[in-house]
């Protein structure tokens, strides 16, 4: 039903790959249907190479689409790029500019408080770059998303660890963070292809235990141990295993490199970067998420949705505070550990059956793409009262 305040958002994205990008266009499909007028800046830079979809479906939703090139480190470079977004939000004139992760969420909110000190700022970090630092470095970063949060009216996380990690480092005031967690539609089961299928294309035998990993290849996800894990599971279960690995990165090559010199090619397959990868779930026994740090993954609902256990790293951002999680969690960096975890579950099938009916369930229920959009609307409404009231 759409929204009978109008409503005109402007959202402003760097990262236009991996789980940021699906979360934005599951938000703005959301806002769209809602009647909400949605502009879009976003940077091709470092996208997809089927991120063109995107922005077709974007323009066919009736949204107005800007492309500019973001650079992802911070630098002068950004100072003309600031002045260049506050000209066009002056000339778009929204209520709301909504800015996401690390380079979007510096300049979009910059150029908004300099467009016009009444525009309402919202930013979601899809976790914080800091995460990925240490020392001096990261002690500036958490200086830098402080000085960020007194130019934010709303913290919008997509998990309760963001805006944990918000609180610890005193990033923005308590009573300015709202949390709409990531959620899956409703019908994504139905987007599934069959099992046969999946399985047919990939090579894999019938009494193979498949294992899928869908990620970007970068440090932040964790893969570098990978290798070393699968090695040390005992020859009986490692000869039954097959781990399929979906996308690309910088990665790749120290990985690949690492399978071979480890004579794991026969358990361990690089596919590269494949679209709407999400819909071979049901081909693999279980899934496996082994990232460093997290905001809320995809992956990690799109697993469960499918009905498939998941074995996923202890971090904030995948350990869910719901009833009855059924994710298997092990320790982060811990070959050994998920060494562990894997041949258990490699040599149980009557445990892997009984988690994948309880791990469906349990995202339909705490995890709906409406929740979030639902969340995300009533948040933008408060913020506009605030403002047709003074505050």
């Amino acid at each position: 039903m759409p929204d009978p305040t109008p409503i005109h958002v402007m959202h402003v994205m760097e990262a236009t790959a991996g789980g940021s990008r699906k979360q934005l266009r599951y938000l703005v499909q959301g806002l769209r249907q809602a009647g909400v007028a949605v502009d879009l800046i976003l940077s091709c830079r470092e996208a997809d190479p089927d991120f063109t979809e995107d922005l077709r479906a974007y323009t066919s939703w009736g949204c107005w689409v800007k492309s500019v090139h973001m650079q992802k480190q911070p630098g002068p470079w950004d100072l003309p790029l600031v002045r260049s977004l506050a000209a066009i939000i002056r000339e778009r004139r929204p209520q709301i500019v909504h800015s996401h992760c690390a380079k979007g969420g510096l300049v979009g909110r910059l150029a908004a408080r300099r467009a016009d000190p009444a525009i309402r700022t919202v930013h979601t970090p899809h976790s914080y770059f800091f995460q990925n630092l240490q020392g001096v470095s990261m002690k500036l970063g958490i200086r830098l998303e402080r000085w960020l949060g007194r130019r934010t009216d709303l913290l919008l996380c997509i998990a309760e660890a963001e805006r944990n990690a918000a609180m610890s480092h005193d990033l923005i005031d308590a009573d300015r963070i709202v949390i709409a967690p990531n959620g899956l539609p409703a019908d994504f089961a139905s987007t599934l292809r069959d099992r046969a299928t999946v399985r047919a294309e990939l090579g894999l035998a019938a009494d193979a235990v498949a294992v899928g990993i869908m990620s970007r290849l970068v440090p932040r996800k964790g893969l570098r141990l990978l290798p070393d894990a699968v090695a040390a599971i005992p020859e009986a279960q490692r000869l039954a295993l097959r781990l399929v690995v979906y996308g690309d990165g910088p990665l790749r090559r120290e990985l690949e490199a690492r399978v071979r010199e480890l004579n794991l090619r026969p358990q361990i397959q690089f596919l590269g970067y494949r679209p709407l990868a999400e819909r071979d779930w049901l081909g693999f026994d279980l899934g496996l998420l082994m990232s460093r740090y997290e905001g809320l993954s995809y992956q990690l609902l799109e697993t469960l949705a499918a009905g498939r256990p998941l074995i996923a790293t202890d971090v904030p951002g995948n350990r869910l505070d719901k009833p009855g999680n059924p994710i298997l969690y092990v320790p982060r960096d811990d070959s050994a550990a998920l060494a562990e975890a894997l041949t258990a579950l490699i040599a149980d099938p009557d445990r892997r059956q009984a988690l994948g009916p309880r791990s469906a369930a349990w995202v339909a229920t705490h995890y709906t793409l409406q929740r979030q959009i639902d969340t995300t609307l009533a948040a933008y409404r408060r913020l506009l009262e605030g403002n047709r009231s003074g505050t």
